[in-house]
């Protein structure tokens, strides 16, 4: 009777043996495919030139912020004028003690301000010394010796909008070239030490994104600013994918302080002890850039046998984007070819006992 479901077993061992899934590409088919990307070897990109950091293309606006003259005076501007008369005391002057203090007085769109006992002046593209020599002029005639102290409090046209994440300010700029950084720093903006920023200008219609830490830390973005750029310091959520062999392959969230391609591996539950091959560890990174200057995709590889992989893979930072796969050793699917033979043959004892 066995004879009779022999064929039968034959079949089921076949079809069994080709319907095994693939979980995966093994190292073999990741290397010997035809994507035309060459695979860099992680050591060795990190010997070349740092891991091949591409720094982000900036628009030639970006840079372009005049200098201004910001000791001048101007429509928009408000100032505190304090007024004192002085009294002789044989060579030097001594002021009164209660001066005049005259707070938000505003620079109108013609260039004037109005003070009082001095009437109306045009105080326009002078610097504060100036308006206030020429507020003395005015006094002359009213107050021995006038003393007068002129400075400025606030400005329309100075003033550069900082947004984050408990809402916003203006700050107003103190010099003809305020940098980026320093504005944001004047700003006073709280940050959560936990979480990552890109920092976007915005100046008319133009707006450019950047990394936070990039601004405050390379001084070529850290650049000039204009009366009327608005900042907004954006919270950002970078992840990357880890696939393949691993304890648990999800998406992992990139943390402040950045993570290696090592760490992402740890974060993911490691290598799976009876799938994984150690030599076939593969960093997907996608392209990027504009149509000006694109980015083309790249592969990296690493080999947890070779100790010299293992240091380059710890300081190997990820990015946002990047997919982490760890490939299958061929004796994996071998194993479940076995596994899938092995229930064949358990279903056909079964088939054979019953037909008895």
């Amino acid at each position: 009777m066995t004879s009779r479901f022999l064929p039968l077993l034959m079949a089921i061992l076949l079809l069994g043996g080709c319907a095994v899934p693939r979980t995966g590409p093994s190292f073999g088919e990741v290397t010997n495919s035809d994507s035309g990307l060459v695979i860099l070897p992680v050591s060795t990109v990190l010997e070349a030139d740092g891991q091949a950091a591409v720094s982000p293309q900036l628009p030639a606006w970006f840079d372009a912020a005049p200098a201004y003259a910001s000791d001048r005076l101007g429509p928009g501007d408000e100032l505190r004028i304090l007024i004192a008369e002085s009294a002789s005391n044989g060579a030097f002057l001594q002021t009164l003690a209660a001066p005049l203090t005259l707070d938000g007085v505003r620079v109108e769109e013609d260039g004037s301000i109005r003070v009082a006992y001095a009437g109306t002046l045009d105080v326009e593209g002078l610097s504060a010394s100036q308006a206030a020599a020429r507020i003395a002029g005015r006094l002359d005639s009213i107050l021995y010796r006038p003393q007068v102290q002129v400075s400025l409090t606030g400005s329309d046209r100075r003033t550069v909008t900082v947004v984050g994440d408990a809402g916003g300010e203006q700050v107003t700029l103190s010099s003809g070239r305020d940098s980026l950084a320093t504005v944001i720093a004047a700003s006073r903006t709280a940050l959560k030490e936990d979480a990552t920023y890109a920092v976007e200008l915005r100046r008319g219609d133009e707006r450019v994104s950047l990394p936070y830490d990039l601004v405050m830390g390379d001084p070529a973005y850290d650049v000039a600013l204009a009366p009327g750029d608005v900042v907004r310091l954006a919270r950002t959520v970078s992840q990357i994918t880890v696939l393949g062999s691993v304890g648990r392959g999800q998406l992992v969230t990139l943390p402040a302080g950045g993570l290696s391609l090592v760490q992402a591996l740890g974060a993911a539950g490691g290598l799976d002890g009876n799938a994984a091959d150690p030599k076939g560890i593969f960093l997907f990174r996608p392209g990027h850039g504009d149509a000006t200057a694109p980015v083309a995709p790249a592969i990296y590889h690493m080999d947890m046998r070779n100790p010299l992989d293992i240091v380059a893979g710890s300081e190997f930072a990820l990015r946002d984007g990047d997919v982490v796969y760890v490939s299958y050793t061929s004796f994996a699917q071998t194993q479940k070819v076995l596994r899938a033979i092995s229930g064949t043959i358990s279903v056909g004892g079964s088939v054979a006992q019953i037909a008895r």
